[in-house]
């Protein structure tokens, strides 16, 4: 079973799928909608857990950038041990975009820390079945 804290080479990762859902470029009139969404997103890389968290928070009550502000708030909870929270934030982003694994890797991970094994290898199977190329996915069945 993979590790239960996210490593180096899982943490950039992360960021980097998650900063591919981010659109290309950004409306000069959406921008200052934005900041609570980008105010996140700087702290997920500075991996300031609890203010991004916040700033999710702030970002899904404005109903900006919805997969990607519960995905990577998942992925806050789930550095800040809520692995509940983390597993609510996986539904939620899974529900938006059925069609993405990274949701799915996102529940093998709290359940990993939740010590729920079989849980955990069904949702990284699910991960593995929609994107089967994904060498990470493919780690976390090891």
């Amino acid at each position: 079973m993979a590790s239960h804290f996210l490593n180096r080479f899982q943490f950039t990762f992360l960021l980097a799928l998650s900063l591919s859902l981010l659109p290309a470029s950004v409306p000069k009139s959406v921008a200052v909608e934005l900041n609570p969404f980008q105010e996140g997103l700087k702290a997920y890389r500075q991996a300031d857990y609890q203010r991004a968290a916040a700033c999710f928070n702030e970002s899904l009550s404005l109903h900006l950038q919805p997969y990607t502000a519960h995905y990577l708030r998942g992925v806050c909870l789930l550095q800040l041990h809520d692995f509940n929270g983390a597993l609510a934030d996986a539904a939620a982003a899974a529900q938006l975009k059925p069609g993405e694994g990274a949701p799915w890797n996102l529940r093998h991970s709290a359940l990993v820390k939740k010590h729920d094994q079989r849980g955990a290898m069904a949702a990284v199977e699910h991960a593995v079945r929609l994107a089967p190329n994904n060498a990470l996915y493919h780690n976390n069945l090891a």
